[in-house]
């Protein structure tokens, strides 16, 4: 079993010499030698090869990580994140996935901005797809309206609350994060996109 995420139906193809597939899977569950992530979603017990981050968008999706775990994985902000956080398409919804692996949080962003700014990252066996650091950090200013309130507010929330270092800031593409405002239409975005803009000018170009 060469697989390291392994979906119900592959597997039941694979133990199909087996009287009782289903059955097999319970009894490698109990051995320890297949955990169960969720419903029909399987890693082998040795889990060394396996990527949370391939976990993530395999648990449920349409997805992408964003958030602070992509933040923290684009090296934005110190702090490594306990729950691997994704950003999903559809209705306003939340939703948390608690597996032996860890937990696993989804939230969800309009259509119209989803597809935009996400990268393709990982290697040939693990790939997965990551917000940018700049579509990461809009996803996130626009989950965070009370603690944005101002332009003001935003700074101090960029560098103190999140702890993301003034060079960071420096190297973010102005250009994407507008664009992105303009898909979100959302106060907080457009307030990070002017935020930049004012910085920039602010260093001269720095």
């Amino acid at each position: 079993m060469e697989q390291t995420y392994i979906d119900y139906i592959g597997l039941s193809e694979t133990l199909n010499d087996y009287a009782s597939p289903r059955s097999h899977v319970a009894y490698l569950s109990r051995k320890g030698k297949l955990i169960r992530v969720r419903r029909g979603l399987y890693v082998p017990g040795d889990t060394t090869g396996v990527s949370l981050m391939t976990l993530a968008n395999k648990i449920y999706g349409p997805s992408y990580v964003s958030f602070e775990s992509a933040l923290s994985h684009h090296g934005l902000i110190p702090e490594r994140t306990e729950t691997v956080t994704s950003a999903s398409m559809g209705k306003n919804k939340s939703k948390l996935f608690k597996t032996p692996l860890g937990a696993f949080s989804y939230r969800s962003v309009p259509s119209e901005v989803f597809p935009y700014g996400v990268e393709r990252s990982g290697d040939e066996k693990a790939p997965f797809l990551i917000a940018s650091p700049e579509k990461a950090l809009c996803d996130l200013i626009a989950k965070s309206a009370s603690a944005v309130p101002s332009g003001a507010q935003l700074e101090r929330f960029l560098l103190e609350d999140l702890r993301i270092d003034s060079s960071s800031i420096a190297r973010l593409d102005i250009r994407e994060v507008a664009v992105i405002a303009q898909l979100y239409e959302k106060r907080t975005v457009t307030l990070l996109a002017e935020y930049l803009k004012h910085r920039r000018r602010l260093h001269g170009g720095s």
